[in-house]
């Protein structure tokens, strides 16, 4: 180990294993009986105040930027779970409740 210096942050591989780890878990609220919006479907935050935010305001050029930069940071893991979780609800939907 003579004459190699260790990383300001750690073991790289190390790093990526705590990052994965620290996903948040996805809990798939069932949807209320009843008519749903798409919007119920696709709100992936329990937050009462990001859920009535109304995202028509912003300007569409900014909502863009902020979309892409959003995505090109977004751990894909994260991104393939939310996309899970909006497909079971969306297919809740097409199901008649029995």
């Amino acid at each position: 180990m003579a004459g190699q210096h260790a990383s300001p942050y750690g073991d790289p591989k190390r790093q990526k294993l705590a990052a994965e780890a620290a996903l948040p878990q996805t809990r798939i609220a069932p949807l209320p009986p009843g008519q749903n919006s798409l919007a119920a479907v696709f709100t992936l935050t329990s937050n009462r105040d990001l859920q009535a935010f109304n995202a028509s305001q912003v300007p569409a050029d900014l909502a863009a930027r902020i979309s892409v930069s959003t995505l090109a940071r977004l751990d894909e893991q994260l991104l393939h779970r939310a996309l899970s979780v909006s497909r079971v609800l969306h297919d809740a939907l097409l199901v008649p409740n029995t």
